[in-house]
């Protein structure tokens, strides 16, 4: 109740320009926030998700909410289930579904199909646990998406160890809920599962741009709405006025950019998006983040501000672009109007207005600023030496703490720190610790010092992405690692891996450097155990999965057979190729000896840089 009273008073003051909450909300011109006031938005934001509870929104709609980084939602039709998103984990998603059911108290409707809004993981992992249990009911379940969904999983799955990583820290997954890590943004907190699972899905009904179909005796429109990621499915049930807009649409600014790494969200597609769907006239609106919105007038003001602040972002960045500024000028020129900068749902909980434009920039017109100097910038390592020839470390130092220091006294005496100066700090500290000058004595003073400011930074974010990202990185600092996916996960994650899956992981993972580019090499592996062939040739140091006919005879320098098992054992290290050959498990065939012939073999594998996760034995 606390929550719902301070977002309309937040609501009134946006329409009003009139603020002073005795919470410690601004007025427009005492931005940023004070430290404690960006605590209190963070903490209030974080009652849209607790406790966790199904919602009945009406017209036979529940939204179950707080049980993972997303909702499930379910429509209760006169023949059956429908459910929309799954979250993130099988136990989550069936806690969720169980509440879900309880609510109309009815068990015996058949679950008939599940929506997935898009390929994010906390919208679609849970679907698994659903099937299971509709397997033993004997309900044929249809699973719809659209028809780019896996290939956008595939594509992000070529970058999935990196992004988990990143994704570690713009969640906070490693950090402590209540006190570092205040929520997600969009959602509590990120869920994980007990165990690592194969998060294959196989889509039963896909679409291109819209369709309607006939569920549970309710009809559905699909359409495919643009936003947060290309291929985002919007849900239409015209008999209700109900609209499930997916992740296009929440209670914080729009993500037009993740800081945990993704391409390009297009805005003016995601604006578009909502124009689209606000002309539908719903009198239901149910997000697959945070909270229901009830009543046409409300949901039609709602997307005019969400859409009128990405617009407003994406029309401005463009404006300066065509007027020669740069990336960092044009951050320091957008600023969003205040009748939208304090809108409840424009409020920078999730994405940023800042790294929206950098985005937006980059998206369309690529990395480069156009200044000569940044065509072939130094490394951070070289930029740092060339800087210690004209300033010592200890006077990089004595500036980094200096900095520091000022911010801590602007804060003690007003509650504002000056994030310039954390912010020049940040960079002197890093600048510092690229040279690697480990044995130098200011070395790990200024480790701690770039900690200190890292956690200074994130005590006034009002981003929560931002804000667990700091915290984040100075976590993994002070306990001396590069991430907490370490070595065991990602060999966990492979030895779930498919044949289909694992394959073309060689070419991304090949060790140009290990290769001799005067050394061509074909291997053809082929599996007993699931009955497949996979040809992997190199020529010119780069390895290429070949897709031909390999029933028949193929030319290479080696065939091998074993079970797929067994490879993939192979491949994390816990078989290897000499003694599986000498039990018997491999057969050889080739022109050469079969002492040759495991040399091929056994290079063939040496050329998979695989020191992500094998450790010396």
């Amino acid at each position: 109740m606390v929550r719902i009273i301070l977002t309309s008073l937040v609501l009134v003051a946006s329409l009003t320009g009139c603020w002073g909450l005795g919470f410690g909300t601004p007025s427009p011109n005492k931005w940023p926030l004070r430290v404690f006031e960006a605590d209190d938005y963070l903490r209030n934001h974080s009652q849209i998700f607790i406790p966790r509870r199904v919602i009945n929104v009406g017209e036979d709609i529940y939204s179950a909410i707080g049980y993972a980084l997303a909702n499930m939602i379910m429509i209760n039709g006169p023949d059956g289930i429908v459910i929309i998103d799954t979250t993130e984990t099988m136990i989550d998603s069936w806690t969720a579904y169980e509440d879900l059911r309880n609510e109309i108290d009815d068990w015996t409707k058949p679950l008939v199909a599940i929506i997935l809004t898009h390929f994010h993981t906390d919208h679609y992992v849970g679907t698994f646990r659903l099937l299971e249990h509709a397997e033993t009911q004997g309900w044929n379940v249809r699973i719809f998406t659209h028809e780019t969904t896996l290939d956008e999983m595939a594509r992000s799955s070529v970058f999935k160890l990196y992004a988990s990583r990143r994704g570690t820290r713009q969640f906070g997954d490693a950090l402590v809920l209540g006190e570092e890590l205040l929520n997600a943004g969009i959602g509590l907190e990120s869920k994980h599962n007990d165990t690592i699972v194969n998060d294959t899905l196989v889509p039963t009904d896909t679409y291109r741009d819209n369709t309607t179909v006939q569920l549970a005796g309710l009809e559905f429109e699909l359409m495919r709405t643009k936003g947060e990621t290309d291929d985002q499915t919007s849900i239409w049930i015209p008999s209700k006025r109900a609209l499930f807009c997916g992740d296009n649409l929440y209670e914080a600014f729009p993500n037009l950019y993740a800081i945990r790494g993704n391409p390009n969200r297009y805005a003016k597609a995601w604006y578009e998006s909502l124009d689209k769907v606000r002309a539908l006239g719903a009198e239901y609106l149910i997000p697959s983040h945070t909270e229901p919105v009830i009543g046409a007038a409300k949901i039609d003001a709602l997307f005019t501000n969400y859409r009128n602040g990405i617009k407003f972002v994406f029309d401005q960045t463009i404006r300066y672009m065509n007027l020669n500024y740069e990336p960092d000028d044009i951050v320091m020129q957008v600023k969003l109007p205040p009748a939208l900068a304090y809108h409840p749902y424009l409020l920078e909980f999730y994405g940023s207005v800042d790294w929206s434009i950098r985005s937006i920039y980059q998206g369309l017109i690529g990395w480069f600023d156009g200044d000569a100097a940044s065509l072939n910038p130094l490394t951070k390592k070289q930029r740092a030496h060339k800087i210690m020839n004209i300033a010592t470390l200890p006077a990089m130092y004595e500036s980094a703490k200096a900095s520091y220091d000022r911010s801590n006294a602007h804060l003690a005496s007003s509650g504002f720190p000056i994030n310039e100066e954390l912010q020049w700090a940040l960079e002197l500290t890093t600048m510092i610790l690229d040279t690697k000058r480990t044995e130098n004595d200011l070395y790990p003073v200024a480790r701690q010092l770039k900690i200190d400011v890292l956690r200074a930074l994130a005590v006034s974010q009002i981003s929560a992405t931002g804000r667990n990202f700091y915290f984040t990185v100075a976590l993994e600092m002070e306990q001396n690692i590069n991430s907490f996916y370490g070595a065991d996960y990602i060999k966990q994650t492979l030895l779930l891996s498919t044949a289909d899956q694992l394959l073309p992981q060689y070419a991304l993972r090949f060790n140009a450097e290990a290769c001799d580019p005067t050394a061509p090499m074909s291997v053809v592996l082929s599996f007993t155990d699931i009955n497949r062939k996979y040809k992997i040739k190199i020529r010119n140091c780069v390895a290429n999965l070949i897709s031909e006919d390999l029933t028949s005879h193929s030319e290479c320098d080696v065939t091998a057979s074993m079970t797929w098992v067994l490879w993939r054992s192979i491949v994390v290290g816990d078989e290897t190729i000499i003694e599986s050959y000498g039990k018997g498990e491999i057969y050889l065939d080739g022109d050469e000896p079969w002492w040759k012939l495991l040399a091929t073999l056994e290079k063939f594998l040496s050329l998979m840089d695989r020191s992500d996760f094998l450790t010396a034995q």
